[in-house]
């Protein structure tokens, strides 16, 4: 097989791990974040853990693959190592001579601890990475913990970075590794790809190769997310399988029998049809099966339901709308025979499972919503008996322009049209509009890219997406427009939420604005939500171990809360343990988790004690003081 035959340069699903095929997920994106926060002049003792395959030392490479300027890298990819093997290591990769074997603990110690002064006299710093350091000891653990203790009265003289399976925290949970533990000053857990953020690596991996973006039908690719798991390495390997499946047959496109029969022997074994499907699913394949041609016919149906594109909204297919709906789903073969079988589109959990299980996790969930084959229907205006005033007064020159132009209507001689939430459900929706709307809100000129998901380019804007569950109280206390996730019968819509005014809210759905009451919202409501924010200095952690211009602006912002001094001109740009104190006092008053080190939402709160001009806000009287 050539990959030539495919319009590839190359092989777009190899699993070595090449910088160039990264593609930087909500996760990803993260974890790079934190790697190089660690490789950085601030950085301390980072932790990084994923499950296997998921792209952890991909990651690594793209660290080492960056400029770093000023920096001395020891990278230990084995490290089943005794802790006198462990120190010679890291010599021979900083260079260092030394004496042995046999090898003399205090003579290795020493001359590192030589080097790593020289190295911070000259201006630069050392970092020392660590990958599957799930395999380090315990020994070496504590070695490891004693390496950061070669310090200065204001600097770490060593970096350190480790990389692991989830197995290490089950490590460094033992009593006797607690203090190894509580030196970590930062850390992440990298989760496998969502629905949509699979489709994305793969057409990644394609473009990176070659220009062939169409080679999987949406069905296959929704099976590829199924059986993978989302796990990076698992896609690549089934995707690889399937290039040959396709090299063999002479088709133009891998289709879902192509993507079942490679994930089996990818596998090794029988892959399960009904492992996380819907029974309706299920049979349905099985009968397809059955009667021949089914995997076509599956293919092109469940296609209309699943291939939802961000960029426009999908048309509902005529020959779907002119079937009854009890028929939807059933060949024509099996109507009569089976009433009970439906083929159902994949429904998105309503509530967050355990990383372990497949998929459909965390955002962007919302980009996957399956269209409903019913036509759009035209929401009614039904008259409010007293309309909100939501926004600002009238100006001279809204008057001057509705007074200029009579085709434009004077909405302010109507109410707002109130928003029946449960008809959002009946018509697709295109969440890329709601994204490009919640963006302009910081900044107009702001024109998204629909290549990749939104939140990865919030950074290029100096904005950050923050996506949580919460409460009412604390998305008012947040203080800033959002887009609220609504679910009903597992499937979700975006509601962006623009303005609140008591119970009315002021919203768009992506196609029309309205307002709709709190009691409404909470019936389809369950705590997601997604938020644009932006942190000072580019930094979305503030802890221990940081320096410069953000720690300057924390200690400011926590001097309006408990009135400390700004006075001091020696150590006012470095994190010390009184200023974790006080961080962690803030924490606790408003009801955050008290781990002394300023993230997203602390930051938020902190930038809300005293708001630049330019940030736009949700209410004009946030919910301040403790919860």
């Amino acid at each position: 097989m050539k990959f030539s035959d495919f319009g590839f340069k190359e092989n777009p699903f190899a699993i070595t791990p090449d910088p160039r095929y990264l593609y930087l997920s909500r996760g990803h994106e993260e974890s790079l974040a934190h790697l190089i926060y660690g490789a950085g002049p601030n950085g301390g003792f980072v932790l990084l853990t994923g499950e296997v395959g998921t792209g952890k030392t991909l990651l690594l490479r793209s660290l080492l693959a960056q400029q770093l300027e000023d920096v001395e890298v020891a990278l230990i990819l084995n490290p089943r190592l005794s802790r006198r093997e462990f120190l010679a290591t890291i010599c021979d990769e900083l260079g260092i001579s030394y004496e042995g074997p046999p090898y003399s603990l205090k003579h290795l110690s020493d001359r590192l601890a030589k080097h790593l002064l020289e190295i911070h006299s000259a201006g630069k710093h050392t970092v020392l990475v660590v990958d599957e350091a799930q395999n380090l000891s315990p020994r070496v653990l504590e070695q490891v913990r004693l390496l950061t203790n070669l310090e200065t009265s204001q600097h770490k003289l060593l970096r350190i970075i480790l990389v692991g399976q989830p197995e290490l925290l089950q490590i460094l949970d033992r009593k006797e590794l607690r203090q190894v533990d509580q030196r970590i000053t930062a850390r992440y857990h990298l989760s496998p790809l969502n629905q949509a953020e699979t489709r994305a690596y793969i057409s990644h991996r394609l473009a990176v190769a070659g220009e062939r973006e169409d080679l999987f039908t949406p069905t296959a690719l929704w099976l590829l997310h199924h059986y993978s798991r989302g796990i990076p390495r698992l896609i690549n390997t089934i995707c690889e399988r399937a290039l040959l499946a396709i090299y063999t047959s002479g088709k133009q496109r891998i289709d879902a029998r192509m993507v079942w029969r490679s994930a089996k022997e990818v596998k090794g074994r029988k892959a399960k049809r009904n492992h996380g499907l819907k029974l309706g699913i299920a049979a349905g394949l099985l009968l397809l099966l059955a009667v021949g041609g089914g995997w076509y016919w599956f293919d092109s149906q469940l296609s209309r339901s699943v291939d939802v594109s961000v960029k426009s909204e999908p048309q509902t297919p005529k020959a779907v709308e002119e079937r009854p709906a009890e028929e939807i789903g059933k060949s024509p073969q099996s109507r009569d025979l089976t009433p009970q079988a439906e083929v159902e589109p994949p429904q998105q959990s309503e509530t967050p499972v355990d990383d372990s299980q497949s998929s459909l996790v965390d955002q962007p969930a919302e980009l996957l919503q399956p269209p409903s084959v019913e036509q759009p229907e035209v929401l009614p205006q039904p008259p409010l008996a007293e309309p909100p005033e939501i926004g600002g007064p009238e100006t001279d020159e809204g008057k001057a322009e509705i007074a200029a132009s009579p085709d434009i209507e004077d909405k302010r001689s109507s109410p707002p049209r109130e928003i029946e939430l449960g008809r959002l459900f009946k018509q697709p929706q295109n969440s890329f509009s709601s994204y490009q709307k919640l963006f302009q809100v910081w900044d107009a000129s702001i024109n998204l890219n629909t290549a990749s998901h939104p939140c990865q380019q919030a950074p290029e804007y100096g904005l950050r997406c923050l996506s949580e569950f919460a409460d009412w109280k604390t998305l008012l206390r947040l203080n800033r427009p959002l887009l609220i996730r609504l679910k009903q019968d597992g499937q979700e819509r975006l509601l962006f939420l623009t303005h609140v005014d008591g119970e009315w809210l002021l919203v768009d759905t992506g196609e029309s604005q309205g307002v709709v009451k709190l009691d409404q919202l909470k019936r389809f409501w369950r705590g997601g939500f997604v938020m644009l924010w932006k942190p000072h200095a580019g930094l979305a952690l503030i802890g221990q171990g940081s320096t410069g211009e953000a720690v300057t602006w924390l200690r400011s912002r926590l001097s309006l809360v408990d009135g400390g001094e700004l006075a001091l001109v020696e150590g006012l740009d470095r994190f010390d343990t009184a200023l974790k104190s006080r961080l962690e006092a803030f924490q606790r008053q408003n009801g955050l988790d008290a781990d002394g080190v300023a993230g997203q939402q602390t930051q938020v709160y902190l930038n809300n004690l005293q708001l630049p001009a330019s940030t736009p806000t949700l209410a004009a009287n946030p919910v301040s003081g403790a919860r």
